[in-house]
């Protein structure tokens, strides 16, 4: 919850960064990108844990690769928007 809460902290923050500020920019999305992977990182952990100890692998696997689908299934959908 407090990676959301500071995710949607920083995405207002983009809006508030003066023209020219690159270095600030810069910083800011490098704070976004840390925001968005932590739980994205957690997805796998839990995934391990739930699984059985033999099939944990297979479970980080199989999280991974619908994350995979549901990203290019997207990029499809936007591809058809844009074109």
């Amino acid at each position: 919850m407090s990676f959301m809460a500071a995710l949607i902290a920083g995405l207002f923050a983009l809006f508030f960064v003066p023209k020219g500020q690159v270095f600030t920019m810069t910083l800011l999305f490098g704070v976004l990108g840390f925001l968005v992977y932590g739980p994205q990182l957690l997805v796998a952990v839990a995934a391990a844990d739930f699984a059985a100890k033999a099939a944990s692998s297979s479970a980080v696997g199989l999280t991974g690769f619908f994350g995979y689908m549901g990203a290019s299934a997207c990029g499809i959908g936007t591809g058809m928007l844009v074109d």
